[in-house]
């Protein structure tokens, strides 16, 4: 009951600051305890949006049964809302920082489909040219070492772009419309809230990892069906997220604390670094990606016709 009542508070407060989805996480807590028939009826009313009745059901319900509540010392309250304010600010930054990794990643994915062939093409070019300029000098030259150094360079670029190329060809990207896009990342949110490794309890953590990873992997190749099969799992699953409402020692309620302040600094600065980097910078300022993709192609189709040119002179072709 004690946990019932509090979920509720916590929706009810959410509601008046309209904080949405912490509504939508307790919904779902909610939904994993043995709750009455007063509690289902609240439950229906959030799953509608008819928050004015669920406000005034919420606090009906409080009322009746608050002389019900076991008594919890002020010290552990203060510290569970605490617990709470830092968990859900460390679920926006996690949101925010994979919000920026599937941009980038989307980014990288079309700009190797649409480009790929060609950069790779023209590193070919490359590295045909700097083999021919390294045959043109005699060995232990000061020439030569310089002609070396740049064919071993070129080839490395080639080789670790075309190793990367490959890789994005291989990996199946579904195309959707902006409407499952939306559905998408809803999804893959609510997810990722129920099983992040940064916010599950220690004993689920490296289950946690296998799931996020396999939830990281079919949102980036936008699989809707397969998003939404992990967060109907997780949703089934009961007692998966730290439910803090059972803890009643306070220097564990204190060590968590800790535990999440660090996480949050430590994601803070990390967003500021990704944010700052030049490439995503490069990226984030290109309103029409299809236009940029064709402008950049328009100048590598001219640098290749150069490269061939060239090797034609020297009768390379």
């Amino acid at each position: 009951m004690e946990e019932i009542l509090k979920r509720l508070e916590l929706i009810k407060s959410a509601l008046t600051v309209q904080e949405i989805e912490i509504v939508e996480l307790q919904v779902l807590k909610l939904d994993k305890l043995d709750v009455d028939e007063s509690v289902e009826a609240i439950v229906n009313l959030l799953q509608t949006s008819d928050y004015g009745d669920a406000i005034e059901n919420i606090t009906a319900y409080i009322s009746k049964h608050k002389n019900l509540t076991i008594y919890e010392d002020p010290i552990t309250t203060v510290l569970k809302q605490k617990l709470k304010i830092l968990e859900h600010e460390l679920e926006i930054l996690l949101e925010e920082k994979s919000d920026y990794l599937h941009y980038i990643n989307e980014f990288n994915v079309e700009y190797s489909r649409y480009l790929g062939d060609l950069i790779e093409e023209i590193l070919s070019l490359r590295m045909q040219l700097s083999k021919e300029e390294l045959g043109k000098h005699e060995e232990n030259t000061e020439e030569y070492k310089q002609a070396k150094q740049q064919y071993k360079q070129a080839k490395k670029t080639y080789d670790k772009f075309h190793k990367h190329h490959e890789e994005v060809k291989q990996e199946e990207t579904n195309q959707i419309n902006d409407d499952e896009k939306k559905e998408l990342k809803q999804a893959y949110k609510k997810a990722s809230k129920l099983c992040h490794p940064d916010v599950v309890d220690e004993n689920f953590r490296k289950e946690a990892e296998e799931i996020f990873k396999l939830l990281n992997e079919a949102y980036n190749k936008n699989d809707l069906s397969a998003v939404n099969k992990i967060l109907n799992d997780l949703e089934l699953k009961k007692n998966y997220v730290t439910a803090i409402d059972t803890i009643t020692d306070i220097e564990i309620l204190k060590g968590k604390i800790e535990v999440i302040k660090i996480k949050v600094v430590e994601l803070q600065k990390e967003l500021t670094k990704m944010k700052n980097d030049d490439g995503f910078q490069q990226i984030n300022a290109i309103d029409d990606w299809n236009k940029y993709f064709e402008e950049l192609k328009c100048k590598l189709e001219s640098e290749r016709e150069e490269l061939i040119k060239t090797l034609k002179n020297q009768g390379l072709s």
